[in-house]
């Protein structure tokens, strides 16, 4: 009989039952860092266990220019909604960095608050975002 569990996360591994060959698949647009994790703590535990899924690749690598641009922000914004999980990756993934980010569907959403005492802004955003919404965004931010 072929069993299915969900793991948010390594320490979620230890909560596995014994497992002959337990296979993981990981969800697209995941976070990089949290799968890696995921896939040690799994193999350590499992040492048979097949890994071979990944993080889409387009997620991965705005995963990676986040993290490399986050850390020269004093704000990040990601254009998208916050049903996205892709959005929220790349919020987290820029709070990891130690700055403060925001997921903004709108351009009315930023405000001068918002932009307090801030002088260097990231943007990026999810996959699924369409063009004029980042564009509309970006023009907003420019403007304040």
């Amino acid at each position: 009989t072929e069993k299915i569990f969900v793991v948010r996360s390594a320490d979620e591994v230890a909560l596995l039952p014994e497992l002959d060959f337990p296979v993981l698949l990981v969800q697209t647009t995941l976070s990089h860092t949290e799968a890696e994790k995921v896939k040690k703590a799994l193999k350590e535990r499992f040492p048979n266990a097949e890994t071979p899924g990944n993080i889409c690749r387009a997620s991965l690598l705005r995963q990676q220019a986040v993290e490399r641009l986050a850390p020269e922000c004093d704000l990040f914004v990601v254009a998208g909604s916050s049903h996205s999980s892709n959005a929220n990756r790349l919020r987290e993934a820029a709070e990891r960095c130690g700055v403060k980010a925001v997921l903004l569907d709108s351009p009315d959403e930023v405000t001068p608050e918002l932009l307090a005492g801030v002088r260097k802004i990231g943007l990026s955003a999810a996959a699924s975002t369409p063009e004029s919404q980042i564009e509309a965004l970006r023009k907003r931010l420019l403007e304040l």
